[in-house]
């Protein structure tokens, strides 16, 4: 486990494995490197790769930036690790949040001196227009909705989370109210609200749909049956859309 000082000032907490080719574990909203600790267990036990995980800003032992987090804080914070790291070709496997912000650093580094992306249960955009409905919540999430869960978020962070608990972790539902509470105040700590606040703002307004032909490296997409956040609809645009070579995964019996 180390630190990585950024140009901003900021330390970003990452911690590395095994020798071969470089892996970059990138967690989705309000993670942390940690739920990569199997994954990478299990990709440096064949003694050909190395893997780095790390807390993206303001999640867990990463420093909290100076001023409201965007993706492409995200972005440019992946950036100076792939540079710092001295990593050559590296491959970017990304979960949910940390998938966008895979799109987001090819939109502003480009993906030719990359070997692969794995993008794990993400759309290419979030919010519902005129041409898109296979984004957040089966499609009908509106701006509105990002308006109005932005100030539930500032007003009161913890029920918010707790409803979104409900809407993407199967069985969270049925356990009583004051368990749902204690659930979600044990996992905020180590999390800055105001930070996941503005990531949520930022990440939900994206739309990566129009770089999505000009990527040059492999992709693998991966995405849950059960609730899931990259919906089959958006699946299958991944499918229509990206010339390189990929693949789509649909993980039976599994969730966001």
């Amino acid at each position: 486990m180390a630190f990585l000082m950024l140009q901003a000032g900021r330390k970003l907490y990452y911690e590395e494995e095994g020798s071969g080719q470089s892996v970059v574990l990138i967690h989705g909203w309000k993670a942390s490197a940690d739920v990569y600790q199997y994954a990478s267990r299990m990709l440096t036990k064949s003694g050909k790769y190395r893997c780095i995980r790390y807390d993206q800003c303001g999640h867990m032992r990463s420093d909290v930036p100076a001023e409201g987090p965007t993706l492409q804080t995200l972005a440019e914070d992946l950036h100076a690790l792939i540079s710092l790291l001295e990593l050559e070709k590296p491959i970017l496997v990304g979960w949910s949040m940390g998938a966008m912000t895979i799109l987001e650093y090819i939109r502003l580094y480009g993906s030719s001196h990359l070997s692969r992306i794995v993008l794990v249960d993400s759309g290419p955009r979030a919010l519902m227009d005129a041409d898109w409905h296979c984004g957040r919540k089966n499609g009908t999430y509106t701006m509105d909705d990002l308006n109005a869960d932005y100030k539930q978020m500032q007003a009161d962070f913890n029920e918010f989370l707790r409803l979104y608990y409900l809407s993407s972790k199967p069985g969270y539902g049925n356990i009583p109210l004051e368990e749902q509470q204690e659930i979600v105040r044990q996992r905020m700590i180590g999390y800055d609200p105001r930070v996941l606040t503005e990531l949520w703002y930022s990440m939900n307004q994206r739309d990566h749909r129009k770089l999505l032909p000009g990527i040059t490296c492999p992709v693998a997409v991966f995405h849950a049956a059960v609730m899931p956040s990259c919906t089959p609809e958006a699946a299958a645009y991944y499918d229509r859309s990206l010339r390189a070579p990929h693949k789509c995964v649909l993980f039976e019996g599994c969730s966001h």
